[in-house]
């Protein structure tokens, strides 16, 4: 049978496990507020009745003593965390800072807990023992210690009941509902407990605490399972209060601050204890207008400024009125909106929409597919395009494409798009007129989100001046500026093909290197300008000679380069080669002038003359020297002649440089002979140089050569003071002699004669008199008139005499004898040696005798060798002789020595 006290255990069991339910499910949903603190309370009934069920079951005062006493851990923990659910449940959440709940939590523990601490003095004066049945329960008399632990709990329950109560008082619906549910199931198993402890536990011998906590557990279990607590109620949504990035503030009827969120405290900058409780003006007053608003009536909303200074904030304030019980003054509910970063953003998106439209470059807007419709585009865009954005929005992307790229190019950039996105190059567009133009395409895709798809935006620029730059500098690079044909780099990289070619078909080719004879005196004659017009011409008349399949190239100056393509048969160059002659020595109109010129030809064969470009180069470079050296205006192939010429020039040149310095130039002087006394009326001077080997260098061999370089002018300036100081020492022997000293026509032309032939006359202290200066007639082909013009001032300003060389050899002009009106006319050696038996060469001989006399010049038969030719001279009248019947060239030490020995012994004339 079952006993009372077994009930009193199983309801007290029951209760326990009800409230560690209820206890369980709301930590379960502890984000909430208040929940920690319902959860707790719940796990401080569910202790408090298991340790009654225990106190029941047990059947000994000590066991009973020993679970009472744990029951004072339930009885410390129910007080605490009802009073800090009604904390969480009224807003007054400073109660719950550390410093003011840890001390409420220690003096409850121990005044809780006090009553198993002595319990023989303070708190039980003697245990009375009531039989139920075969069961003994035994019930403590309480002592004054007892009283004072049961009245500090009890208050604790009274002030979070009275909390409580004020909540339930001034709120409706769910929260009112709430209120009640914890109001009831918090303070009933308190209440009763009080009465059980006032009536010793029983009414009419019935317990009533077991009672109780079972109605607290499942009153608050019916509650979770239908809705009524902790789903809409204030705690769940206080929770998402407090995650609010806006602020939130509930204002009493008399305008103090009940509550506000963690985002109003941000927002206003005041902390949460400072508001709480204070008047809404103080928290709102760096607010403009709040007051204005909260004064208001009905729902109001207005934006108001913020703080002071260059960056104040905005923000939207909006008050709605709460429900009250009537007679209460009215309650409001004040929310906060930020709009300072909204209103940034706002200036931000502003800006861009104004960089967007105002931008120089073109801005492009489609959807992820290259082949979706146009989005937005920006006015850049418009212009560059030529459509209007009107005429664009909603078109086809690929409309806008080239036919410069392939279908493959645009997958690549789709591609490309996809797995990086962005891509960037060049990329061809097409006008509204159908012409395209190269731009620079940045494309990017900017999603919307993680998952979803946003648009492509594309910014490009018109690139064409930059490619027409490009072209225009890579075309600088390889072409001659002055007449647009290759220059040398794009001319070997051209015949690096044509060789490339040849070789894999087995086939031949040829170049040329074409040269324009005489171009530096129209330089000279006719001024820079007319010479480049003239190197234009030419060109173009080369070009107008040679296939499209050949190319033509300046190499530099006055000398083009040509390589002609499949060539089967020299002669078929040889052909193209004198038409180029025939077109190229065509007069030249320049202006109001007109010149004639003509050109050097030399040809080099591959494979024959060379296998590579370089030697092909240098051979046809070499050929057309030898065409030069064969009188111009010719065509000349490589050979291995013109080679061996060639090497031989290149060794004397080197001689040349370093010849001054190193003094390995020096002087020879040969007797001019009088043929009626045979004294030395004269020496002429003559250059020699000395090779780095000892050998002796001809003039004939260095000369010209140095002709072409400015080595002949500082050669002219050393002769010019050695002879002149030569001749001051022969004149003290002999005082009438004069001098002959052969002049260059490129120190004629080049250097200031006047001054020169002054400055080393005047070193050396000779007489101008005594000096002849020797020009060959070949110097008056180029300007006759300038070079007479020349030789005039020099007779006149300077006094020297002047010498006209190797008369004869040449063209021989009576004009330019007239002209020249030379002091000296020499005989050409050619001649002189062909005397007496060549009849022609007596005939020109005594001509050019007659000649002299009848212009008043001295004659000076060059290279005689034999008596008989020295017979001759002397009966026909030539005046003076110079050969090696007499003396060969000799030192300026042998000069002396004949002049001290006296005349030479004349052959007599029969």
């Amino acid at each position: 049978m079952i006993e009372l006290h077994h009930v009193y255990v199983i309801l007290y069991a029951i209760a326990a496990a009800l409230a560690l339910i209820v206890a369980v499910v709301v930590w379960r949903r502890r984000s909430a507020r208040g929940a920690l603190s319902l959860a707790a309370m719940m796990f401080g009934i569910s202790i408090w009745s298991f340790t009654l069920a225990m106190e029941w079951y047990v059947p000994t005062l000590s066991e009973q003593a020993f679970w009472l006493a744990m029951g004072g851990l339930g009885k410390w923990i129910c007080p605490v965390a009802f009073l800090t659910l009604a904390f969480n449940l009224s807003g007054r959440r400073r109660w719950l800072a550390f410093g003011r709940i840890v001390p409420i939590s220690i003096v409850a523990f121990i005044f809780a807990n006090i009553e198993w601490l002595n319990p023989s003095q303070l708190f039980y004066r003697t245990f009375v023992a009531t039989t139920m049945g075969p069961y003994t329960h035994y019930v403590a008399v309480r002592g004054p210690l007892y009283w004072a632990s049961a009245a500090f709990v009890y208050t604790l329950i009274l002030i979070a009941s009275i909390i409580i109560f004020r909540v339930h008082s001034r709120t409706s619906g769910s929260e009112r509902t709430q209120a009640a549910i914890l109001l009831g199931g918090g303070v009933l198993p308190l209440v009763i407990d009080i009465v059980g402890h006032i009536l010793f536990g029983s009414l009419n011998g019935l317990e009533l605490a077991p009672f109780a906590f079972l109605g607290t557990g499942a009153l608050w279990l019916i509650a979770l399972q239908r809705g009524a607590l902790f789903n809409i109620l204030p705690m769940a949504r206080d929770a998402l209060v407090e995650q609010m990035s806006d602020g939130v503030m509930v204002l009493d009827g008399e305008g103090l601050v009940v509550d506000a969120n963690p985002a109003a405290c941000t927002i206003l900058h005041i902390p949460l204890a400072q508001m709480i409780g204070g008047p809404a003006i103080v928290a709102l007053e760096g607010m403009r207008g709040s007051l204005d608003l909260l004064h208001g009536s009905g729902r109001r909303r207005s934006v108001l400024s913020l703080g002071d200074g260059d960056d104040p904030r905005f923000v939207e304030m909006e008050v709605t009125p709460l429900a009250v019980d009537p007679g209460q003054p009215p309650a409001n509910l004040v929310t906060l909106h930020d709009l300072t970063e909204e209103r940034r953003n706002i200036e931000q998106l502003k800006l861009a929409r104004k960089v967007f439209d105002t931008a120089n470059e073109g801005i492009l807007i489609t959807r992820p597919d290259m082949d979706e419709h146009i989005v937005d585009v920006n006015e850049a865009f418009c212009r560059l395009t030529g459509r209007t954005r009107e005429d664009l929005i909603g078109m086809n992307g690929s409309a806008l494409r080239s036919g410069e790229h392939p279908p493959e190019f645009y997958e690549a950039v789709g591609e490309t798009l996809r797995t990086t996105g962005a891509w960037h190059g060049e990329m061809w567009q097409t006008r509204a007129d159908g012409t395209s133009f190269p731009s620079w395409m940045s494309m990017a895709l900017a999603k919307d989100g993680e998952e979803r798809g946003g648009n492509i935006v594309g910014i490009f620029t018109d690139i064409t001046e930059i490619r027409e730059a490009e072209s225009k500098l890579q075309f600088n690079a390889t072409h001659d500026s002055l007449t647009q044909l290759p220059n040398r780099l794009l001319l070997d990289d051209r015949l690096e093909h044509a060789l490339a070619h040849a070789r894999r078909t087995d086939g031949g080719l040829a170049v040329l290197f074409i040269d324009l004879d005489n171009f530096k005196d129209v330089n000279d004659t006719l001024g820079h300008a007319q010479g480049d017009a003239l190197l234009v011409e030419a060109a173009r008349r080369i070009t107008a000679v040679l296939r499209e399949s050949d190319t033509i190239g300046r190499f530099g100056g006055d000398e083009f380069a040509a390589v002609i393509a499949e060539v089967d048969d020299p002669v078929q160059v040889e052909t193209t080669a004198r038409r180029l002659l025939d077109t190229i020595s065509s007069s030249y109109r320049l202006g109001a002038k007109e010149a004639h010129i003509s050109a050097s030809i030399g040809i080099a064969l591959f494979p024959a003359d060379g296998l590579d470009a370089a030697s092909l180069i240098q051979h046809a470079d070499i050929a057309m020297y030898g065409a030069k050296e064969l009188g111009r205006n010719g065509v000349q192939f490589f050979s291995e002649r013109l080679q061996a010429t060639l090497n031989r020039r290149r060794a004397v040149e080197q001689e040349l440089w370093g010849a001054l310095e190193e003094r390995r130039y020096f002087l020879l002087y040969q007797p001019q002979v009088n043929l009626s006394t045979g004294k030395i009326t004269g020496v002429e001077a003559l250059v020699r140089l000395r090779a780095r080997d000892g050998t002796i260098l001809s003039p004939t061999e260095f000369i010209p050569i140095a002709e072409n370089s400015e080595l002949i002018v500082h050669l002219g300036d050393w002769v010019l003071r050695t002879a002149f100081a030569e001749l001051a020492a022969f004149q003290a022997i002999t005082p009438d002699l004069v001098m002959g000293v052969n002049f260059s026509m490129r120190n004629f032309e080049e250097m200031d004669v006047t001054a020169l032939l002054n400055s080393a006359l005047e070193a050396s202290d000779v007489k101008p008199q005594s000096v002849n200066l020797g020009i060959t007639e070949t110097a008056f082909l180029a300007d006759p008139k300038e070079a007479a013009a020349k030789a005039e001032k020099l007779r006149d300003m300077v006094g020297v005499g002047l010498s006209l060389d190797d008369f004869g050899a040449g063209y021989s002009s009576l004009t330019y004898v007239r002209m020249f009106r030379a002091n000296t006319i020499k005989i050409d050696t050619s001649f002189v040696q062909l005397l007496p038996d060549d009849p022609e060469a007596r005939s020109v001989v005594l001509a050019i005798i007659a000649l002299a006399k009848s212009l008043g010049a001295t004659v000076v038969a060059e290279g005689p060798e034999t008596e008989e030719q020295v017979c001759f001279l002397r009966a026909n009248g030539c005046g003076v002789a110079q050969g090696l019947y007499f003396s060969g060239p000799v030192p300026a030490d042998e000069i002396a020595l004949l002049l001290r020995k006296g005349p030479f012994r004349l052959p007599v004339v029969q």
